[in-house]
């Protein structure tokens, strides 16, 4: 163990280290010699990491004990971003480095199911040998897989796929009530069955969004939407109980309340939906987007009513650009992490999401699970300073690095997709839809520039710095274009079409092999096509908006109609994949 982690910190030890057992994480380092006190191989690991991380400044003793019992993230394979064993080997290291025990893949329709042959098809599904040997690889380091799938939303793939032999009620959810639904929902517990040694098992079953009102309301009439969720949650953990013991499914149908918000921390969940909800499954409470201890602590507060088991699902913002962002992250997910502690939940899942064919890699996301590893170990008095240490000491991200990284959303709430405009937003026709003061975004990501140049020992150091380039260009031209057009400054149209634009273009003809040769160390093929059209589709695009602004300065083009229309201020759009920054169609 003490190998591995050593060569996965970069840290060289010469010393001699004594194994004793205890309840915990103990070190002891005298400055030449260490005793490592430890019970599970997720805290021998740990206590190679904190002897690295301590060492340096000299002779040091601590003891440290998990507050929360199970605690590792999940990694999100099933929306184009599917990583190879290999990889996912890599991560665990990581993980168990941290004193994680736990890894969750989720895999909508991204393992083979027998007899259902177009699940996954042509998506990069695991086989279930891959699913076993990363299990194994798992065991080995002591860090638990466990399957977390879907049974009745979040199909959409699959069902596109047109296998007639499963049910559908819309384009997302399965059809509730039908014999053939449960044989493969049957089908797909069978499967991961297989792949993983675990008795736990997460079923999915969230935002399930029109369940009743498709198909299953012309076979059945209408009926009360939780009423149907609830039939079918019963279906599902009676056949999941032939294979796994312990079910959990993510909490947010069962908390809807019916005003566009999964949790709403004034909506109190009646009585008779607590009575009528299985008390034999684990409620997993997701959430990522507040940043009070006061708005985590409601929510919890009405998980306590039920007696299930509550679980809490943060999240590591990779999913809103190319970029990780881990400010964000640590702004909303330490006071989840602070109020996970005071109501005892004892299993903590740190979701990383993959959303609108754009999100970071999971590598470069890594300074995000120290939030969630140090408040686990080190409780309430743990600091900022302690979470960036712990950073820095993992992947050579200190606390200037791990802002400049995030500095590109400009401080914006999660979920902006901000950092998916300054990337690949349209020149001519404005798509940002945000009021950017592109001045003061130019100033941020300048300072943020120099942060990250100056880490020269960063290993994606030069990723970012190219990504930041871009941006500042893209910045450049879309604050500058439209004025210079409409006050007839000639100069700045020329400088555009002969310098800035030509910079920017040669700018991606370095970016995009860097960009795939990061994708081909860690994700299998599938998926890569859709960020290709992106890459491609933008640079065309750019050499059309050269082309443009030369037609008009010549005289070709009396005016440029794109540049005539006045854009509408306080249209801030979300949730908005690369590609809706590309065309309008796409939003």
């Amino acid at each position: 163990m003490e190998k591995k982690i050593f060569k996965l910190l970069n840290y060289t030890f010469n010393g001699k280290i004594e194994h004793t057992e205890f309840d915990g994480v103990y070190v002891k380092y005298d400055g030449e010699n260490a005793v490592f006190g430890y019970t599970t191989k997720p805290q021998h690991a740990r206590c190679c990491f904190q002897l690295a991380m301590h060492s340096k400044n000299g002779a040091f003793e601590l003891t440290q004990k998990a507050r929360i019992q199970t605690i590792g993230p999940m990694l999100d394979m099933s929306r184009g971003k599917v990583m190879t064993v290999a990889a996912v080997k890599d991560y665990i290291d990581y993980l168990a480095a941290l004193g994680m025990n736990m890894l969750m893949l989720y895999t909508e329709d991204m393992y083979e199911v027998e007899d259902y042959p177009k699940f996954g098809y042509l998506r990069g599904r695991y086989s279930i040998a891959e699913l076993q040997e990363i299990d194994a690889y798992g065991y080995e380091m002591g860090v638990e897989l466990i399957p977390c799938i879907q049974t009745f939303g979040h199909l959409e793939q699959y069902i596109k796929m047109k296998e007639a032999v499963v049910p559908n009620d819309n384009k997302t959810v399965l059809l509730a009530g039908e014999d053939a639904t449960y044989a493969f929902i049957d089908a797909e517990l069978a499967a991961v069955r297989k792949a993983f040694r675990t008795n736990r098992i997460h079923l999915g079953m969230d935002e399930t969004a029109g369940m009743g009102l498709g198909k299953y309301l012309k076979l059945h009439g209408y009926r009360d939407a939780t009423e149907v969720y609830q039939e079918h949650l019963q279906k599902v953990l009676d056949i999941s109980k032939k294979y796994f013991d312990e079910p959990m499914i993510w909490s947010d149908m069962i908390f809807d309340s019916h005003d566009g918000r999964q949790y709403n921390e004034n909506y109190r969940v009646s009585d008779e939906v607590i009575a009528s909800t299985p008390k034999d499954v684990s409620l997993v409470f997701w959430n990522y987007y507040h940043d009070t201890y006061e708005w985590y602590d409601a929510l919890l507060t009405q998980h306590d009513r039920f007696p299930n088991k509550t679980c809490f699902g943060g999240g590591i913002w990779t999913w809103d650009g190319l970029a990780p962002n881990l400010t964000y992250s640590l702004k909303t997910m330490e006071p989840a992490m602070r109020a996970c502690l005071a109501h005892n939940v004892d299993t903590v899942i740190a979701t990383l999401w993959v959303s609108g064919n754009n999100g970071a890699d999971y590598h470069q996301a890594l300074p995000g699970l120290t939030v969630f590893s140090e408040i686990c170990y080190l409780g309430e008095k743990c600091t900022h300073e302690d979470i960036y240490r712990a950073s820095e000491t993992l992947c050579g991200v200190d606390e200037a690095l791990y802002h400049a990284i995030s500095d590109i959303y400009m401080g914006y709430k999660g979920a902006s997709s901000l950092a998916k405009g300054f990337v690949y937003c349209d020149l001519l026709i404005d798509l940002m839809c945000f009021d950017v003061d592109y001045a003061a975004a130019l100033e941020t990501m300048k300072k943020a520039y120099d942060v990250i140049d100056a880490h020269k020992d960063y290993a994606h150091r030069e990723f970012f710095l190219n990504m930041y380039r871009i941006a500042m260009l893209r910045a450049h031209l879309l604050g500058g274009l439209r004025p210079a057009y409409k006050a007839g400054d000639r100069a700045f149209l020329e400088k555009a079409a002969n310098q800035l634009i030509p910079k920017l273009l040669a700018e991606f003809d370095t970016f995009y092999p860097q960009f795939l040769a990061l994708w081909r160390k860690s994700y299998k093929g599938f998926g890569i096509e859709m960020y290709t059209h992106d890459f491609g589709g933008t640079i065309l695009r750019l050499k059309d908006t050269k082309a443009v602004l030369e037609s008009y300065l010549s005289g070709e083009l009396a005016s440029i109609e794109e540049l005539e229309t006045e854009t509408i201020s306080g249209i801030n759009k979300t949730w908005r994949s690369s590609a809706s920054y590309i065309s309008r169609m796409r939003f």
